[in-house]
């Protein structure tokens, strides 16, 4: 299912309304306890008084954890091949550098490049939620949150639950993953384990992907253990038109706690702290191994300690992370950042909801101040409307300061980029009779980081590249008719940026998207489910995909089969780099 939650941490997207993912029908609904701050992101003691927030709580169990955030609004997914190899997120229309993401609230960043912050080390069968909130969130968790922020949830059970999930499909496709459940005392323990793998739908598409994660709380306090190894054909995925067959190997290891250290008569005052390390190991051409390679070992520490007063709705902490790299293209360099910030929410008298926060972020490269303001007022006959506006930044990756191969240098002068943003949304909730909205969004960026040449083939140089001004809208509704149920969202960006090169990663999102997707129950507990997803792309042509899924339910299992790209739609989301066309499957699910 998807409902709204409040969020005090990025800007309303409130033009969204998420329909439930399409997959197989649950033996029974599955019972999760969603921690309110980790899908919030605030650290005030009265989350339910933040901004609102959209969440996805029905994962496609046969789906890649990344894929699970794609195709809702402007939230666009640019992957190199199918199975969550490797992909880019972009949100309205801000590139995959300059969005954050999260795993229950921790920070999934990676120093060495974002093409690795979606290596989510968590099967889809171990996320109870998929929580996307556009806009600036530089306020709240600093570098990286610069156009909206991706938080997967895991599952903390209520109850005990063991489940199970298989999936077969063309090209010798096969996902496989089990979790089990249970609570203790004053928590709960939740473990999940995947893997996946495809002999490719073109030569060098092929992908071997396993995954593990565990997760304990207790009382307020929570340990996240989690690990994903993937290895896979990387045909031209960063030299489109060269013909290399590349080859590929990442491996993320992740491990977080959180805790309330002292609860005080007066405040909270809680601690977090996690590590991730990433390992990446390329291989530019296999058939001469030794013309170029490249091995990358990097790390990201981060700590953080906050003050949430009982009796104010204030909150105030600090932050230090430290980001470390070994690598024979970039060699060896570390950055340490240290961040004080604070966050109020207060009602007027009116009933008005207001939203401050502020942040500033210190290190070897400056000091970089944001702040954001959000107002919530609610009108008669379920209307909402949300403004709000702010500041972000985005201090540049290792690889686009110290990167060096035959194709691609960094620039060790690049400037951290900047942007002010907003936007204004109106939501209607008339309960069973329907729900949708419209958000207008602006943003202007400065010292946009990408990668130029004076040729559209290369090489490229990471140069700061002026200016960019983006507006665009979100639109969605949605509505239940005698047991189906149906959505439509669609969005629109124009972004003018001043661009005197040819550019790698610029103006690569969809200019129009929209999404339609229906539920239709049939007798004897049959379900079809389809979904049909439209794109037009600044550098490509526009294209149709459509997918159908018929599940039937028997007892604590759950059959279907599927059609994937029902048309044999030629597509690309990066370009370049095609997708695949039609394609089928089955698959069995159960829950105990």
């Amino acid at each position: 299912m998807s409902f709204m939650v409040n969020n005090t941490n990025n800007t309303l997207l409130a033009a969204l309304l998420l329909f439930p993912a399409i997959g197989p029908i649950a033996a029974e609904p599955s019972i999760y306890e969603l921690p309110p701050a980790g899908i919030t992101g605030s650290r005030l003691n009265n989350p339910e008084k933040a901004r609102p927030a959209f969440i996805n709580t029905e994962p496609d169990l046969s789906a890649a954890p990344q894929e699970l955030f794609n195709n809702i609004g402007s939230v666009d997914l640019m992957s190199r091949g199918p199975g969550g190899v490797t992909s880019d997120i972009s949100i309205r229309g801000a590139n995959y550098q300059q969005v954050l993401v999260l795993l229950d609230g921790f920070k999934l960043t990676d120093p060495q490049t974002a093409h690795h912050n979606m290596d989510i080390p968590v099967p889809s069968i171990g996320i109870g939620a998929a929580v996307i909130s556009p806009g600036q969130g530089s306020s709240i968790f600093g570098s990286g949150a610069f156009g909206g922020t991706v938080n997967a949830i895991l599952k903390h059970p209520v109850s005990e639950e063991f489940g199970l999930s298989a999936d077969y499909s063309s090209f010798n496709t096969m996902n496989l993953s089990a979790s089990y459940g249970t609570t203790l005392p004053d928590g709960s323990i939740f473990i999940a384990a995947g893997n996946s793998r495809s002999d490719g739908f073109r030569p060098d598409t092929d992908y071997k992907i396993s995954s593990y994660c565990s997760s304990l709380t207790l009382g307020s306090s929570e340990i996240v253990l989690g690990v994903m190894d993937k290895q896979f054909g990387a045909y031209d995925f960063y030299t489109p038109g060269l013909n290399l067959p590349s080859r590929e190997r990442t491996t993320a290891y992740f491990a977080g706690i959180k805790a309330i250290l002292l609860p005080a008569d007066f405040a909270d005052i809680s601690g977090k702290a996690s590590i991730r390390r990433h390992d990446d190991a390329f291989i530019l051409d296999q058939t001469r191994p030794a013309y170029f390679s490249s091995q990358h070992i990097s790390h990201n520490l981060d700590t953080e300690i906050n003050f949430a007063f009982k009796n104010l709705p204030l909150s105030a902490g600090t932050e230090f992370q430290l980001e470390t790299i070994d690598s024979n293209t970039i060699g060896s360099h570390q950055v340490s950042d240290l961040a004080v910030f604070t966050e109020v929410g207060f009602r007027d008298d009116a009933g008005r909801e207001y939203s401050l926060s502020a942040r500033a972020d210190s290190n070897d490269r400056g000091t970089r101040m944001t702040a954001s303001a959000a107002s919530k007022t609610q009108f008669a006959g379920g209307l909402k409307l949300s403004i709000s506006a702010g500041s972000s930044f985005r201090d540049p990756s290792f690889t686009e300061l110290y990167y060096k191969d035959p194709a691609n240098t960094g620039n060790a002068s690049l400037s951290p980029e900047t942007a002010v943003s907003g936007d204004i949304s109106l939501l209607f909730d008339g309960g069973a009779g329907g729900k949708g909205g419209l958000s207008l969004f602006v943003r202007s960026e400065t010292n946009g980081i990408d990668w130029v040449s004076a040729s559209p083939t290369g090489p490229w140089t990471a140069m700061n590249t002026s200016t960019a001004q983006s507006a665009g809208l979100e639109f969605s509704s949605s509505a239940a008719l005698l047991g189906a149920e149906f959505s439509l969202n669609f969005s629109l960006i124009d972004m003018k940026k001043d661009l005197p090169y040819f550019a790698k990663y610029s103006l690569m999102f969809p200019k129009e998207q929209g999404a339609l997707k229906a539920r239709l129950p049939f007798p004897f507990d049959t379900e079809l489910a389809s979904e049909t997803t439209y794109k037009e792309r600044y550098n490509s042509s526009s294209y149709v995909v459509s997918n159908l899924r018929l599940a039937k339910k028997l007892g604590n299992f759950s059959v279907y089969v599927k059609i994937d790209n029902l048309g044999d739609m030629p597509y690309q989301e990066v370009f370049g780099l095609p997708m695949p066309g039609r394609t089928f499957g089955s698959g069995i699910s159960a829950s105990f």
